[in-house]
């Protein structure tokens, strides 16, 4: 079942990279659950999960994601990778800025039945932020900075 769940998990990827929105959602059970740290919450449904990427791909139209690696236990496929594209849409209230993006980022799968019933992600949104100039380049505290240096 494990080379089913990444073979699954590689047509999802594809279909991102497509913006085939109609056939990726497809790929979503009914009551599908998307969590991620840059959504404030879980997601639930088809429909949600679809705005949700619709959101993604109409700030960046050129969006793509790179597998890096992929790890498979179980019915979970665990991916990390590396998107970039370029703001020339609006994105989560920011105007476009036509600036070049890259960041990097994980992301867990659980498959059933060749439907994709749940997903967890995180990504660095504070390295997006910055790229965006939507937040400052050294927003930590001064003390913070000094540690890390």
């Amino acid at each position: 079942m494990s080379e089913a769940n990444l073979s699954w998990d590689r047509d999802m990827w594809a279909a991102l990279n497509a913006h085939d929105l109609d056939g990726w959602t497809k790929m979503l059970a009914e009551d599908h659950v998307w969590e991620m740290d840059a959504l404030g919450g879980s997601l639930v449904g088809r429909e949600a999960a679809r705005e949700a990427m619709w959101g993604y791909l109409r700030g960046f139209p050129d969006l793509r994601w790179q597998i890096e690696e992929q790890i498979v236990s179980g019915d979970a496929v665990i991916t990390r990778w590396w998107a970039k594209g370029t703001h020339q849409g609006q994105f989560l209230g920011i105007s476009p800025t036509w600036r070049s993006i890259s960041v990097h980022g994980v992301t867990w799968t659980w498959w059933q039945d060749g439907k994709l019933s749940r997903l967890w992600g995180a990504w660095d949104s504070g390295w997006l932020m910055r790229q965006l100039q939507a937040w400052p380049e050294s927003w930590a505290p001064a003390h913070w900075r000094a540690r890390a240096s």
